[in-house]
């Protein structure tokens, strides 16, 4: 929730208060979290009040505003006044950039225009696979609530892994932190099995901006190819490397498969009619692993790594060329962190390896 708000905000403390504001006031009405980032913050009831206070006149200078977002302050202040234009702007409803006016949030502005609440758009670039988020999901259900500390234990991983791996679950909303006990549990008991949380966490994509971009482009049915998605993926996550870019693809491509978002048929991605053969798959196959994936070493080399891994030789990254951890990490062979080491996924099994010979 504390990431919506942010995202939403623009970087501006006034709004990140009147949205926070907004939602503890509906969270003290009895609205759950999840049940209202279902419903998108239930932000109508924040426009509604909005309105509520204001003259007709000054509803239909805010409805001109939006309608030609961003106006000239001149002109608006002909058609009505100088007066109501300042009461809007005071009432923080309206931002004046320069000599120009917009309403104080797209969404409102959009709100203003459609009279209906638009998706709201949010980033989300996951950290880890689903293969490795969804196992500490259940040991989440299965404990009732757990520290960060408890859950490194349990799954042999560094606090820091588990840290990542927990972020991405409170992005989707399947998990909050307990304040109080300093524990983390899951956000509600309604989605238990995998493919009911597969579903769950497709739904929460649909206003990812990415995912957004991808169903504007590509109709139901529609077919997407591994360069395509490259360019929409890397034109809306800019500002990172390149093989940075090409780790977070292979894993957000992981999560649009196990999502249902995407489907992969015949080694093109695909946007499903109705429910996604790949829905609440955690394992995806070898095809599906490489989607976008970029080697940075030698063939040999990771086979030969990754077998020592899964026998248990060695797991410090010291003792594993840098390149090799990045390459078992995008085949998702092993989780890569950049500050202690090159680990196995605890729960992959040793037939995995074993049943190919590599």
């Amino acid at each position: 929730m504390r990431k919506r708000i942010r995202d939403q905000s623009q970087g501006l403390p006034w709004l990140t208060k009147k949205l926070s504001i907004h939602v503890y006031k509906q969270i003290e009405a009895g609205a759950e979290q999840i049940a209202l980032l279902a419903q998108r913050l239930n932000v109508v009831t924040l426009f509604e009040e909005d309105l509520a206070d204001l003259s007709p006149a000054q509803i239909s200078c805010l409805k001109s505003i939006a309608i030609q977002s961003p106006v000239d302050l001149t002109k608006i202040a002909d058609d009505f006044s100088n007066e109501i234009v300042n009461s809007l702007v005071s009432r923080r409803l309206v931002v004046r950039t320069g000599g120009r006016l917009a309403p104080y949030w797209d969404i409102f502005r959009d709100f203003l225009r459609d009279e209906r609440v638009p998706g709201i758009e949010w980033q989300w670039l996951p950290l880890v696979s689903p293969s490795m988020a969804i196992p500490v999901l259940m040991q989440l259900q299965a404990s009732g609530g757990i520290s960060l500390n408890q859950l490194a234990t349990r799954t042999e991983y560094s606090e820091g892994t588990v840290q990542n791996i927990v972020s991405d679950l409170q992005n989707v909303a399947l998990v909050r932190r307990n304040e109080t006990h300093n524990t983390y549990e899951v956000l509600s008991s309604e989605h238990r099995t995998v493919i009911e949380i597969a579903e769950f966490v497709g739904q929460q994509l649909r206003d990812n901006a990415i995912v957004r971009a991808l169903y504007t482009s590509v109709p139901p049915g529609g077919v997407l190819s591994a360069d395509d998605f490259k360019v929409l993926f890397d034109s809306l996550a800019h500002g990172r490397s390149a093989k940075t870019l090409d780790s977070y693809r292979n894993v957000f491509v992981g999560w649009l498969l196990f999502s249902g978002t995407l489907e992969l048929r015949g080694g093109e991605l695909h946007r499903p009619v109705g429910r996604s053969a790949q829905l609440g798959v955690l394992r995806a196959s070898r095809r599906e692993r490489s989607i976008g994936f970029v080697a940075a070493s030698e063939p040999n080399a990771v086979i030969e790594n990754a077998i020592r891994l899964q026998q248990g030789r060695t797991h410090l990254r010291s003792r594993i060329p840098r390149n090799v951890c990045i390459d078992l990490a995008g085949l998702q062979l092993a989780y890569y962190d950049k500050n202690t080491s090159c680990q196995t996924e605890f729960y992959l099994p040793q037939r995995v390896l074993s049943r190919y010979s590599l």
